[in-house]
């Protein structure tokens, strides 16, 4: 993606919109979601608006794990770096996939840093029993002040019926 388009992008996808998130998809995976993602995506933001959920029914190989519950929680997380956040999988294996991307990408990929350059990983609290981020405008102390109330990790993830998820309050 040309320098201008990246940069167009990055700021277009730190809006918490619809295509908010499209930028932020483009820059991540260098291609903009699929029609039936967006689709997707819409049904999602226009039920958060009613103040209700939504339940997604998409096939096999319909990109819903990348697109969804990586690049979508990834997104959340960026936006809102002091929520909480769970995936409840088949198993811990299964949801381990999707935290350990979710993860990588806030490490390492080039996209996140551009975007989200604020949001870093608490290296103190970072695995797979939990993973936790920190805004890094704001210090360390306020920071910690800002999170005193919140005993859950930014994202873990288990199995339904793992003991990771015992008592966890998503936000």
């Amino acid at each position: 993606i040309a320098f201008d388009r990246r940069r167009q992008l990055a700021e277009l996808a730190r809006e918490d919109t619809v295509k908010g998130y499209c930028a932020f998809y483009e820059l991540l995976h260098g291609f903009p979601p699929p029609k039936h993602i967006m689709a997707e995506i819409k049904t999602m933001y226009r039920a958060h608006d009613e103040g209700v959920g939504s339940i997604i029914f998409a096939w096999r190989g319909s990109w819903k794990s990348v697109s969804i519950s990586v690049t979508f929680l990834a997104y959340r997380i960026g936006l809102e770096p002091g929520k909480t956040n769970i995936i409840v999988s088949a198993n811990d294996d299964s949801a381990e996939k999707v935290t350990k991307a979710i993860a990588a990408i806030i490490e390492h990929h080039p996209a996140w840093k551009l975007v989200f350059p604020h949001v870093v990983p608490d290296t103190g609290r970072w695995s797979v029993e939990g993973f936790t981020v920190l805004d890094n405008r704001v210090s360390r102390e306020e920071w910690a002040k800002r999170q005193s109330g919140v005993i859950d990790p930014s994202l873990v993830g288990g199995g339904y019926k793992s003991s990771r998820l015992i008592g966890k309050h998503p936000s």
